[in-house]
């Protein structure tokens, strides 16, 4: 997957996103930080076509999204801020299922998937229980859950830890390194870099709509406090602190 040029101006005249050039290799675990208004949620939403560029393009396999959407939303799985918004079913087993069922795939493979994801978020045997009953943080791993049946390349999460007390952020942030290490891409937005760093391969900083710097963690290390972003005292070798599953 590849950002080239990307700019997005609003209605207004406003720009949202500025000369966004990025590239997104199978496999790697990226965090994109910034401050509020760093345009992370505007560049997830044109990373999965929900956003039509102004200018430049967002590429899979080298061909504009546009001309690929049902591919790529089946490619490209989504876990938005709010779970809430994204659960649809009455029970952790409907929700599940919902996408694998509107792709069309037979029962057998529905069941194959659903149970299959439930494993890999730790909740397997909880299908009948109502998703509204569910705490903050299972709720974002069902969401995970529901993307991940749909067996999607890269999985794209927008802030995934607001609003999670200590177990939920350290739930979600298991399963996403279980999830890495079993082969998964995980592209995660956040501005809370001191939850989940020491687990990127790669950082991308966005500020004032533009990337200011991309590169490993240690060797953007210094550029996180231009970003506006909070980083703890000292240097690089803090990063391996930079995580809520110590």
């Amino acid at each position: 997957m590849a950002v080239e040029g990307l700019g997005h101006r609003f209605l207004d005249g406003v720009w949202g996103l500025e000369d966004v050039s990025l590239t997104f290799p199978p496999g790697e675990f990226t965090v994109i930080a910034g401050p509020n208004g760093a345009g992370k949620t505007l560049l997830m939403r044109h990373l999965v076509g929900l956003a039509e560029p102004t200018v430049g393009r967002v590429t899979l396999d080298g061909v504009d999204i546009g001309q690929q959407l049902p591919q790529v939303r089946r490619r490209i799985g989504l876990v938005f801020q709010d779970s809430g918004a994204q659960i649809v079913g009455l029970t952790v087993g409907e929700e599940v299922a919902f996408g694998p069922r509107n792709l069309g795939w037979k029962p057998q493979k529905v069941e194959t998937a659903v149970a299959e994801a439930l494993a890999a978020v730790g909740l397997e045997g909880r299908r009948s229980e109502i998703c509204a009953h569910l705490s903050g943080g299972e709720k974002r791993r069902l969401t995970i859950a529901g993307v991940l049946a749909c067996e999607p390349e890269f999985l794209v999460l927008d802030e995934p830890f607001t609003g999670l007390d200590w177990p939920g952020v350290r739930a979600v942030l298991s399963t996403l390194v279980a999830l890495h290490q079993k082969g998964k891409s995980i592209l995660l937005l956040t501005h809370e870099l001191d939850k989940c760093l020491a687990h990127a391969g790669r950082l991308v900083l966005l500020a004032e709509r533009r990337v200011l710097a991309e590169g490993t963690p240690a060797a953007l290390w210094d550029a996180i406090l231009a970003a506006k972003t909070h980083r703890p005292p000292g240097g690089p070798e803090r990063i391996a602190q930079m995580t809520w599953l110590l």
